[in-house]
C-alpha cells in the first residue's frame, strides 16, 4: 500500500524492490494506492481514524513508484 508520508519514500521503495528481486517466482507486483474508504467504518465504530489527515497519493507518486519497480525488472 502506497501511503503518502509513510510508505512512499523513494529509498524504502527501492529497498523493497531490491528485496523482491530475490524471489524469481513473483508473477506480479501490485502497487496499491492508499484510499480513504475506511473512514466511515471507523466513524460508525466511534473510533478515531489514524490517517484522517492523509490524502491519497497523486498520479505522479504512483508513476514514480511503478517506474522504480519496473527498473528492477519486477512484473507489474
Amino acid at each position: 500500500m502506497l501511503v503518502p508520508g509513510l510508505t512512499d519514500d523513494d529509498f524504502l521503495l527501492e529497498e523493497l524492490a531490491a528485496y523482491l528481486t530475490a524471489f524469481p517466482n513473483i508473477e506480479k507486483v501490485e502497487l496499491l494506492p492508499y484510499h480513504t474508504m475506511g473512514i466511515s467504518k471507523y466513524e460508525q465504530l466511534g473510533m478515531e481514524y489514524p490517517l484522517n489527515d492523509t490524502e491519497p497519493p497523486g498520479k505522479e507518486s504512483l508513476t514514480r513508484a511503478r517506474e522504480l519497480f519496473a527498473s528492477y525488472k519486477l512484473p507489474l
